[in-house]
């Protein structure tokens, strides 16, 4: 609603979110929890291995657990860039729950394993294109 008043368009074709690196996280949780506001989403490079210091346990991965115990079946498309292994883990996850079909994600591996705002940035015209083309 924010950006729809400050735009002044009243209806847009469609509404997407991304975010690069822990924004990542942050946009993909924002659209499974209000998948009736977006279309797609763009995680580019989201820390899918994150886990809590204060837990202790470097093998207690968050991100996984969620998407593990959720029960939620959202309407999106989902753009991943490849930050590490367990990207891969959770599209497999996606999957195995029928959450997502192969036709409603796109996956990019990153073989330089680069990782900053200028990678993202020259991935980002990919990420836009892509949410064009249903």
């Amino acid at each position: 609603p924010f950006v729809r008043k400050k735009a002044g368009i009243r209806k847009f074709q469609s509404v997407n979110i991304a975010g690069a690196g822990v924004a990542g996280l942050s946009a993909l949780s924002i659209a499974w929890n209000h998948a009736n506001q977006f279309q797609t989403t763009g995680i580019l490079s989201a820390p899918i291995d994150w886990h809590s210091e204060a837990i202790g346990d470097s093998t207690y991965y968050p991100v996984l657990n969620y998407f593990q115990s959720s029960r939620k079946r959202p309407d999106l498309r989902f753009w991943f860039l490849e930050s590490n292994g367990l990207t891969q883990q959770l599209i497999a996850l996606l999957q195995e729950k029928k959450f997502m079909q192969t036709k409603s994600l796109t996956y990019l591996p990153n073989p330089t394993a680069s990782t900053g705002p200028a990678f993202w940035r020259s991935q980002l015209a990919s990420f836009l294109i892509w949410t064009q083309h249903p």
